[in-house]
């Protein structure tokens, strides 16, 4: 977002968060906020808006995802987790909780259970692109372990790897058309 456009967003989330406005909507508006301080770096005024929702409302999604992503980027894996799993107890199907989470994986190094979580998020929505790369390089990986090996197994995983491919493209495709359908 360019510097002009998020400053009068800010001055915009700042008014709403003054002004006599529903809880709901001033939480939605502090998340935002946040969210957007956490990108421009400034960890701890972003932890403290969403500690402040919290303190009010401790399952509200947005701003259990912001502070997830302030754990992370602090390294705190656990924590990040724990925020995680509250989003997902309340919306299973959370995809961006579900990426962070397998991304919190990845990075704590359960790679299979990030992997699995990956394909849950595909099985939600096959175009998430956020979940559909790190399988596909997953696969790759396995089928260049393989290939070092010697092993002949590399041509049935690279089979694996083709359809898995064209099933992601064809989802993808059949969502793109019942969407344009949708708006006609």
């Amino acid at each position: 977002m360019a510097a002009g456009k998020q400053s009068e967003v800010m001055g915009e989330l700042d008014g709403i968060i003054a002004g006599n406005y529903e809880r709901q909507d001033t939480s939605r508006a502090k998340a935002f906020k946040a969210e957007l301080l956490l990108g421009d770096g400034e960890r701890e005024a972003a932890l403290a808006l969403v500690n402040d929702i919290l303190k009010t409302d401790n399952n509200f999604e947005q701003a259990l995802l912001v502070r997830a992503h302030y754990h992370i980027l602090a390294d705190d894996i656990d924590s990040a987790v724990s925020d995680l799993r509250v989003v997902l107890r309340n919306n299973s199907e959370s995809e961006q909780a579900l990426v962070m989470l397998a991304n919190a994986y990845l990075s704590s190094g359960s790679s299979q259970l990030a992997d699995d979580i990956f394909r849950k998020v595909l099985d939600i929505n096959p175009g998430n692109v956020h979940a559909a790369v790190p399988v596909i390089q997953s696969l790759l990986e396995k089928k260049d372990m393989i290939a070092r090996r010697g092993c002949l197994k590399r041509r049935f995983l690279a089979h694996r790897i083709t359809i898995f491919c064209s099933q992601f493209w064809r989802k993808l495709k059949s969502r793109k058309r019942i969407s344009k359908a949708a708006k006609k």
